[in-house]
């Protein structure tokens, strides 16, 4: 590192141009712009301001979010192995320094954008891949947003975590046409024909279970030919459907299923078996 130490009576400041941090063997992050500041040493503890850039190589960054500093607190899994991409962030933080510091004493902001990222097996057990994100981070929890392809599916995703919650708030649209329909394993044949606007939200856990998703799907752009018996509507004739969506190994759920609009009224549940 370029370090530079100002000391002035109880007054202690750090000057970073440059540096890097091996976070494990092969994986490096650079930092700079960085300020060490403690106030008053005659305080026990000190308090201590700091703030830098940080930038580098995704694997790197999920690398450090599951050292064991930081890996329970901020519960963010992302496997180095299957992660891509580049993060420039900046961090600030105040934190006291002494034998005596308190336990979650620290008060941290992170600001950091994502380019070119990708990563396997992210949400909901899908492929992920964005060409820019943006992720705030704090005391209070963290938030991700931006325009990002789910198992090729371009999307936009709100992902956020309160403070003190086990499960995140996951918030998506995207649309559906038929090529992303066979992706999902959902084919219509010729009975709907166009793209399907829908809206997504469901809670994530880290137990690698799929959630529970509310769906919101307009059928309105779309043509449907006999989807069920006797239903037929144009492209353009209004329609909706909503419906709570659960994955097992052995089957998909659809329950609380409402379908209203031209031509048909639907109410009930669905179990689709694996085949």
């Amino acid at each position: 590192a370029d370090l530079t130490v100002h000391i002035t009576g109880s007054n202690a400041n750090g000057s970073l141009g440059r540096g890097t941090v091996e976070v494990t063997p092969g994986r490096k992050l650079n930092i700079a712009n960085g300020v060490f500041e403690i106030p008053d040493t005659h305080l026990k503890p000190s308090p201590a301001h700091t703030r830098f850039r940080l930038d580098g190589a995704v694997p790197a960054v999920a690398a450090l979010l599951a050292s064991p500093g930081l890996r329970d607190s901020v519960n963010v899994a992302l496997d180095p192995g299957t992660s891509r991409g580049n993060v420039a962030a900046q961090v600030m933080l105040d934190m006291p320094i002494g034998k005596n510091a308190p336990d979650n004493a620290t008060n941290y902001v992170v600001t950091a954008d994502l380019t070119n990222f990708g990563a396997d097996n992210l949400m909901m057990g899908q492929k992920v891949e964005a060409s820019a994100l943006r992720v705030s981070a704090s005391n209070d929890g963290y938030q991700v947003t931006g325009d990002i392809k789910l198992n090729g599916t371009p999307a936009a995703i709100n992902l956020s975590k309160k403070k003190g919650t086990a499960e995140s708030d996951l918030r998506l649209q995207a649309n559906i046409d038929e090529t992303a329909r066979r992706r999902l394993g959902i084919d219509f044949g010729g009975a709907v024909t166009g793209t399907i606007p829908v809206k997504v939200s469901a809670k994530l856990s880290d137990d690698g279970k799929d959630p529970p998703m509310s769906i919101e799907a307009d059928l309105t752009p779309v043509k449907i030919d006999n989807l069920l018996p006797g239903w037929v509507k144009p492209a353009g004739r209004p329609a909706h459907a909503t419906y709570t969506l659960t994955k097992t190994p052995q089957a998909t759920h659809i329950d609380d299923l409402v379908i209203a609009g031209s031509g048909a009224n639907v109410r009930g549940s669905v179990e689709l078996d694996g085949s």
